[in-house]
């Protein structure tokens, strides 16, 4: 298995997530967002993208230097995408467990990380885990 620090010396995989995002979008029961605007939701949380007026997020880099884990990493960048998929169908944010399925956020690890990420005892764990 890929280490952390050779995971973080490649991309994302963009077109994975916007299909991830798309998915969600299915999941939520809302209309897709445009692509252009989906690329930038990545960018603004992965990267340092600065979208409508607010800091990008530098989420990669947060992981990479261990200051986020890698779950914490999947669930800024679906958190953020669920604000802006319901804020661009005018509708208000839904809980969690409405939307989020084992396999919508194993699709989004893999995106990110090319795998499924790899927990800390500090990482809250999703409801179909066991604890």
């Amino acid at each position: 298995m890929e280490s952390l620090w050779q995971i973080m010396n490649r991309s994302p995989d963009r077109v994975e997530l916007k299909k991830c995002l798309d998915d969600l979008a299915s999941a939520m029961n809302l209309e897709q967002m445009a692509e252009e605007l989906s690329l930038s939701v990545i960018d603004h949380v992965l990267y340092d993208l600065e979208l409508n007026g607010i800091r990008g997020k530098n989420g990669w880099e947060c992981c990479a230097k261990g200051l986020i884990t890698e779950r914490e990493l999947r669930n800024l960048t679906m958190a953020h995408a669920v604000s802006k998929i319901s804020r661009s169908n005018g509708v208000k944010e839904p809980a969690f467990n409405t939307y989020a399925s084992k396999h919508l956020c194993e699709a989004f690890e893999r995106s990110l990380l090319g795998r499924p990420a790899i927990l800390k005892e500090s990482d809250v764990l999703d409801p179909w885990e066991k604890k």
